[in-house]
């Protein structure tokens, strides 16, 4: 009877060595083969690994942790854990509880002993028992007198010195008197001359505002025009060499003086010769040094793109003396007076409703009487219902 040969395990192939022996012989001869087989005694794989890993010791967990049995013994050992943990999160809270007990305790005892402490203090505080002389210890705030405090600081005596005081370049307010302003103009033309005759380096410096004296010594120079359009000194040399020497003071004044009035300005107008005013401004450094002088003395700024197009002091007044600008159009055309001459036009102060022209035809009248007949309104729709239109677009009914 034929039997079926037992199968091995790729296992125990692999892991026991197989040792045949061959002999030769002839092929008539019958082949004799003996397998021998060892059983592997070595640990399992995860056993190796473990060894490999924890050398030196002896590994955490159970050998097999696949195993029902070890598995259960983690949980239980987790849980046993976590309640020991529990436990003294439990104890440290009830210990501090404890403690912030205690300390309010002592703090109160602590309060009340000082109080106490300071009680004959308070009563003894006028002499010879405070509450014989009506004495009331107060128990808030409201009604005392209170000592010291930030309030009007900024305001008291003696916290500003003379160095924090501010000190403008120019004058606080613009002057828009026109002849003052032409009169201040030719101060500033005559300074800067005297300035670039004597001392050219202080034309860009910082110069003293000055008041009434500069103004005389400045008006008792003449200006004289010569061929190539440029301005001269005329006058005396010790005036002029006095007058450049304002580039040479500091400026410290903190108010600037209206030291002219419209009257004398417009009177000093009226005697000097007007070709003055046609000199010539070209020159970068001189028309650089009139502009910072006249807006020092009268407060007007010219803008750099203004300031390009100035060419003769005629113009740099021109810029900075303007009229005041009209509130309405009506008085802008009134000013100017061109469209008045015109037989159909007519000036209005105010904007003509068609109730202004049936008015000036007298057709109102008329108009009105019809309207009240027919029970409609003159003027205005506030008695009118309000449209329907606008709760539908809501979706209101």
């Amino acid at each position: 009877m034929r039997r079926v040969p037992r199968l091995r395990q790729p296992s125990l192939l692999a892991a026991s060595p197989i040792q045949c022996t061959c002999t030769a012989a002839p092929a008539t001869l019958p082949i004799q083969a003996t397998a021998r087989r060892t059983l592997a005694t070595t640990p399992a794989t995860h056993n190796r690994l473990r060894k490999a890993l924890w050398k030196g010791g002896e590994a955490p967990g159970p050998e097999d942790p696949y195993a029902p049995e070890s598995s259960q013994a983690l949980r239980q050992q987790q849980l046993e854990r976590e309640l020991a943990e529990a436990e003294a999160e439990l104890a440290a809270y009830e210990a501090d509880a404890q403690h912030h007990v205690k300390t309010q305790k002592s703090d109160k005892e602590r309060k009340h002993a000082d109080e106490q402490d300071q009680e004959p203090a308070r009563v003894g505080a006028d002499g010879e028992g405070g509450e014989a002389k009506g004495y009331v210890p107060a128990k808030t705030i409201d009604g005392l007198e209170e000592i010291g405090g930030i309030e009007g600081w900024w305001d008291q005596e003696g916290k500003w010195g003379k160095e924090s005081q501010y000190v403008a370049f120019a004058r606080g307010g613009k002057v828009l008197d026109a002849d003052v302003c032409e009169a201040l103009v030719r101060q500033a033309v005559v300074e800067v001359l005297a300035v670039k005759s004597t001392r050219q380096d202080r034309l860009t410096g910082t110069w003293a505002k000055g008041g009434r004296k500069n103004f005389d010594r400045a008006m008792a120079v003449g200006l004289v025009v010569q061929e190539d359009g440029s301005l001269a000194l005329k006058g005396d040399a010790e005036v002029a060499r006095a007058i450049g020497r304002v580039s040479t003071i500091e400026s410290k004044d903190a108010e600037h003086e209206a030291y002219l009035t419209p009257e004398e300005a417009k009177e000093r107008v009226s005697q000097w010769d007007p070709s003055w005013k046609g000199a010539s401004l070209q020159d970068a450094h001189l028309k650089f040094a009139v502009h910072k002088r006249v807006f020092q003395l009268t407060g007007h700024h010219v803008h750099d793109v203004k300031l390009a197009q100035v060419n003769t002091v005629a113009d740099l007044i021109s810029t900075i003396v303007k009229p005041p600008k009209p509130t309405k159009v009506a008085d802008a055309v009134r000013e100017r007076g061109e469209l008045l001459e015109l037989a159909n036009v007519r000036v209005h102060d105010r904007r003509i409703t068609p109730i202004d022209k049936e008015t000036a035809v007298g057709r109102w009248k008329v108009i009105t009487e019809e309207l009240e007949k027919r029970g409609l309104p003159v003027t205005g729709h506030e008695h009118l219902p309000k449209p329907v239109q606008r709760k539908w677009i809501q979706g209101r009914v």
